[in-house]
């Protein structure tokens, strides 16, 4: 019982965890904080696990399943976004 038990809550954590990998975008047209927060906003109304904007180097540090939307938000947004 206990070992399918563990079986079970594994599969679980997979199912939820989805195929989620880390992407660093490169946005160049990115240059103040009305930028990062037009793009932070973007970001929202996605399904993202994590995010982080750097200002500083012009990128964002996504962690998500599918990236072409991501992608294609930020250019909806103003802003091309290239995969480093």
């Amino acid at each position: 019982m206990k070992q399918k038990l563990s079986k079970c809550i594994l599969m679980y954590m997979f199912l939820v965890a989805g195929d989620n990998m880390n992407y660093v975008l490169n946005v160049p047209d990115m240059s103040c904080q009305h930028c990062v927060s037009t793009i932070d906003k973007a970001l929202k109304e996605l399904v993202i696990r994590e995010a982080r904007i750097d200002l500083g180097s012009k990128s964002v540090s996504i962690k998500t399943d599918k990236i072409d939307p991501v992608i294609e938000k930020l250019k909806e947004n103003g802003y091309e976004a290239i995969i480093k």
